[in-house]
């Protein structure tokens, strides 16, 4: 801090984070009388800084932070690239795919859920997913609930998890599927409910049924789901 603030910086946003032997500083400066380049040249001389990267303003006002491209998250073995997509886009997937196939688009979305999860799962157990769980399906969903939160898709919370009964309920607030889709009359979760199932029964070992039974779409405060075994009822 005592850098910056030789250099004339003033500090707008701060991360801080360790990677490996070494540590890594995000910072976000206020326009200074330093050109990007020797700001970095400056930087650069301090004792104990192994490499520095300037991302100067696109336009007077705007900055786009690309150094972190591509955008990863880190497993126990490895790292996965995510995507970060505005809301808006999966808004106008959603709504194109209702307005189009109406009732029957639950259909696709329910598939490309199921299939999302597998790829998840599968590239999950490379990566050391079940590491720190095992696959005792309460500690996953307790271990990964916050992962969902952090990528955007929603706040989730176990209301039950019985793994003798294989019965789980699960309350999803702020869903990326169904909070573009307020006013609706009917449920319309069907990309998570198809992922759900798949993850569930990748995890009990049988096959699972996921049911929606609350929606924000249809006006209540979040998407309710209770996964059971095919064979039984999920009421």
């Amino acid at each position: 801090m005592e850098v910056l603030k030789q250099l004339g910086c003033r500090l707008l946003h701060l991360n801080l984070w360790r990677d490996g032997d070494s540590v890594r500083l995000l910072s976000v400066l206020d326009k200074t009388a330093l050109a990007p380049e020797e700001l970095r040249a400056r930087l650069s001389a301090k004792r104990g800084v192994l490499k520095t990267f300037v991302s100067p303003e696109q336009a007077p006002g705007l900055l786009v932070l690309t150094l972190a491209f591509p955008a990863v998250v880190k497993f126990v073995k490895g790292t996965e690239r995510v995507l970060v997509m505005p809301q808006v886009v999966m808004e106008g997937l959603v709504r194109v795919l209702r307005v189009q196939l109406g009732v029957t688009a639950a259909a696709p979305l329910w598939y490309i859920g199921r299939a999302s999860a597998k790829s998840f799962i599968r590239r999950g157990v490379a990566r050391g997913l079940f590491d720190v769980c095992g696959r005792d399906v309460c500690s996953f969903l307790r271990v990964h609930s916050p992962y969902m939160q952090a990528l955007g898709w929603g706040i989730m919370e176990v209301v039950e998890c019985d793994t003798e009964s294989k019965r789980v309920v699960l309350r999803v607030r702020e869903s990326f599927e169904c909070s573009v889709l307020r006013g609706a009359d009917r449920l319309q979760s069907s990309f998570v409910r198809g992922l759900l199932a798949e993850a569930f029964t990748a995890l009990f070992g049988e096959d699972m049924d996921v049911v929606e039974t609350k929606c924000v779409a249809k006006g209540g405060p979040y998407c309710e789901f209770v996964a059971t075994p095919r064979s039984r009822p999920s009421a």
